[in-house]
Formats: structure tokens, sequence, C-alpha cells
């Protein structure tokens, strides 16, 4: 598994929401397996948006897509975001809970 931390700026929250949570639909048929979305405490339009994947090459066809271009610019993002990927590896016989280093029950 593959996760995308995109990290970005915003005119305005409330219409950056609104564009993310209408884009739901591309997300899901260009592979987003999952997502989040934070805010800074100090700064509501400093967004942090994650997105999963099957694979790096998956995560990298979606963040290269027209659509996710257009849909950043009618969503009011400010300047170029920062965008880091990383793979998700687990160990064999090892829960994922264990492997992302919880606790075992």
């Amino acid at each position: 598994m593959t996760t995308m931390f995109v990290r970005h700026k915003v005119s305005n929250y409330e219409t950056w929401r609104k564009a993310y949570d209408d884009f739901a639909s591309v997300q899901k048929a260009k592979g987003v397996t999952g997502q989040a979305v934070y805010q800074a405490t100090d700064d509501p339009n400093d967004i942090t948006a994650t997105h999963d994947f099957v694979s790096v090459a998956a995560a990298q066809e979606f963040v290269n897509g027209d659509e996710l271009k257009m849909a950043m610019q009618g969503g009011g993002v400010v300047g170029a975001p920062l965008v880091h990927q990383q793979k998700i590896e687990l160990f064999r016989g090892v829960p994922a809970k264990r492997a992302a280093g919880q606790p075992a029950p």
C-alpha cells in the first residue's frame, strides 16, 4: 500500500472542502482506497490530505492527472502543494496494527 500526503494552503477552507467532497467519485475511480483531511491548529486554511493507493504507480498516476489539477484550482489551492508518498510494507505474519507500532491486544 502507498499513502500520499499532500499539504497545501487554500484561500478558503469551506470552498476547498466542497470541491474536495465533490471530487470523491473521481478519487475512487482513480484508485484512492482511503483518505483523510487534516487542518493545522493555527491556520484552518493549511490543509494536509492523505490518500491511500494499492501501489506507487496508482498514486503517481492520480497525482499527475489533469482532473486533480483542475479540482485543486477550482477548490482555491494557493501555490504549489507539497506532495510526499510513502510505501507501507507489512511484515509477513505480523498484524497490521502491530506492524504500524501499535501494541498487540
